[in-house]
């Protein structure tokens, strides 16, 4: 990236950091978003951010298209530039965000993969005997991911103390710092219960540490580490890979099939916005029109006509 670009890209990130209070893999995700840009637009005259056009990002993404992005990549890189000019125009640094008037490209919904009650089952089964040298470790892991919806990083984050067994709920920290309790079930309860007493004290080697989930070093599992797990568990329930966030897509779906309301589901997911969680309807009602098509005898396939015969009378 131009040097001219990095000390307005710096201030904007460590707004994001201290004030929107992002991760680093979402810090990261912007940083390197903007890069790309940042040299496009050097390349092309802007040497400054105050430098860039409508006309200049215009051709910025179609440089993007034509080098084969997907619509999904392109849209993430111009709502990382929007954030970025709307941040200086609101510090005075810019008058104007050039940004404001290009539309994002339209990306395809493309529904959550959540597993049916067979596979979510045997993903539990396979859990505890999945070849690990941590295999209680290992249950809690994926019990706890789906008995309370998380997402991997508030997982890895979990002190002890978040944890509260004999009420069964979970206190989470979410995206933006922002705190909520989940309750759980009693198998994760369980699970939970094994790993701290039969392997935990094995993987402290005997230093203090407050984290939940730890490696085999003694340090906390990282969110790579848990991604991994998961996926040797996946692949040992004969599921192939699994990532993660599939058990809080379970978790929600199952949610909303048991009839719960979408706006509890928006709380105990941590989704800021209600449309967020509207997708898992959806998903909801796409299992529904599978298990009509697979039993009722006039059933027809979605966007299938069923022929009619015509009979002379």
């Amino acid at each position: 990236m131009n040097a001219t670009w990095e000390p307005p890209v710096q201030l904007f990130l460590s707004y994001l950091q201290d004030v929107r209070r992002l991760s680093p893999h979402t810090l990261r995700a912007y940083r390197s978003d903007i890069a790309v840009a940042a040299d496009f637009f050097s390349a092309h005259g802007a040497i400054y951010p105050d430098q860039v056009t409508t006309e200049i990002l215009r051709a910025f993404l179609s440089e993007e298209r034509s080098r084969g992005r997907s619509s999904r990549s392109v849209s993430r890189r111009l709502s990382a530039l929007r954030s970025f000019f709307g941040y200086l125009q609101r510090t005075h640094q810019l008058d104007e965000n050039p940004v404001a008037r290009l539309r994002s490209p339209k990306v395809p919904q493309t529904l959550p993969r959540a597993l049916d009650p067979k596979a979510r089952d045997a993903l539990f089964e396979a859990s505890s005997v999945a070849g690990s040298r941590f295999p209680k470790r290992d249950q809690a892991i994926v019990e706890l991911l789906y008995g309370a919806g998380l997402r991997v990083a508030e997982a890895a984050a979990l002190h002890l103390s978040d944890v509260d067994l004999q009420d069964r709920w979970v206190t989470v920290m979410g995206k933006g710092n922002k705190q909520r309790r989940v309750p759980f079930g009693r198998a994760a309860a369980q699970a939970l219960q094994a790993y701290l007493r039969e392997e935990r004290p094995q993987l402290t080697r005997g230093k203090a540490t407050s984290m939940l989930f730890l490696s085999q070093r003694g340090t906390a599992l990282t969110t790579r580490s848990i991604r991994r797990i998961v996926d040797h568990v996946g692949w040992a329930a004969g599921d192939g890979h699994i990532v993660p966030h599939a058990l809080r897509h379970t978790y929600a779906t199952d949610l909303l099939r048991g009839g719960a309301d979408l706006k509890t589901v928006q709380e105990l997911l941590g989704h800021a916005r209600l449309t967020t969680t509207a997708i898992y309807t959806k998903v909801a009602d796409e299992e529904l029109r599978r298990h009509f098509e697979a039993a009722h005898p006039l059933a027809e396939p979605k966007g299938v006509a069923r022929e009619k015969e015509h009979n002379d009378v």
